[in-house]
C-alpha cells in the first residue's frame, strides 16, 4: 500500500463527511471537487495524483472567488491564477500494529453535548457538525471529561487506513505522549489498519518522535477573493 495515496483518499473521505456532500472525483483531470462551499479550513478541491494541470484546477473553480486547493503532491503552481500558499506540510503514516496501552481518560464523543465540548476545546473557527455522531466511519475522540477536555482528535476510517485529523492538545503543541496515545486509540478503533495524517511545524516533529514517518509533501493554496 502507498501510504501517501491512501492518506489522500482518506482525507477526501473526511472532507466529504464534514461537508455532508460526496463531491465529485474527476479521474480525467486527477482531482476531487466539492460541489458546494466547504466548511472553514476545508478545501474546495484536492488533487489525487501528481502532475495535475493548474489550468484544469482553475477551470474547475471558476466562479468561486474565495477558495482553496489541497495540492496533495506539492507540485501544482497556482500562483498565476491568483492563489497564494497558505502552508506546506508532510503526509505522515505508520504501519498497523496491535493496539498498545491507552492512557485512562480517552473516550469517543457519543452525543451533541460531548461534541460541543470537543468543539470548544479544539479552538476550531467553525464547529464540527452533529451529523458526525451518526457516521459509522468517524470517531471524535476526547481526552479528559465532558466539562474539561484537554486533548482530542478525529479518527476517520476510509481507503483502508485510519486517518487522524484535527489533533489538538492543551498546550500550544501536541506532545509526543498524546501522539502515542492517539496512535493506540486509532489501532483500537480500526484494528489492522495503517494510521495516516498530515502535519507541519512542531506538531510534525512530535508526531515523528511518536513513531510516524513522512510519506511526501503537500501544499495548501488559497485564493482570498
Amino acid at each position: 500500500m502507498d501510504l501517501r495515496e491512501a492518506a489522500i483518499r482518506n482525507n477526501v473521505t473526511w472532507c466529504a463527511t464534514v461537508a455532508g456532500a460526496p463531491g465529485t472525483i474527476d479521474d480525467a483531470n486527477g482531482f476531487w471537487l466539492l460541489d458546494t462551499a466547504p466548511p472553514p479550513l476545508f478545501p474546495d478541491l484536492v488533487t489525487l495524483r501528481p502532475g495535475v494541470a493548474p489550468d484544469d484546477v482553475a477551470q474547475a473553480l471558476t466562479g468561486r472567488d474565495r477558495c482553496s486547493v489541497k495540492d496533495s503532491f506539492a507540485d501544482v503552481d497556482m500562483t498565476a491564477h491568483g492563489f497564494a500558499v497558505a502552508f506546506e506540510a508532510q503526509w505522515i503514516g505508520r504501519a498497523p500494529r496491535s493496539s498498545g496501552s491507552v492512557s485512562r481518560g480517552w473516550f469517543v464523543a457519543r452525543d451533541a453535548e460531548q461534541l460541543a465540548s470537543w468543539n470548544r476545546a479544539s479552538g476550531l473557527p467553525s464547529p464540527l457538525p452533529d451529523h458526525l455522531l451518526d457516521d459509522a466511519g468517524t470517531a471524535v475522540v476526547v481526552f479528559g471529561s465532558a466539562d474539561r477536555i484537554t486533548a482530542g482528535a478525529v479518527v476517520t476510517r476510509g481507503a483502508d487506513v485510519a486517518g487522524l485529523s484535527n489533533v489538538f492538545d492543551h498546550g500550544d503543541q501536541v506532545t509526543t505522549s498524546t501522539w502515542r496515545d492517539l496512535l493506540a486509540v486509532a489501532d483500537l478503533l480500526c484494528p489492522g489498519l495503517p494510521v495516516v495524517d498530515y502535519e507541519h511545524g512542531v506538531d510534525l516533529a512530535t508526531a515523528l518522535a511518536a513513531g510516524l514517518r513522512t510519506t511526501g509533501p503537500l501544499r495548501v493554496w488559497v485564493r482570498p477573493h
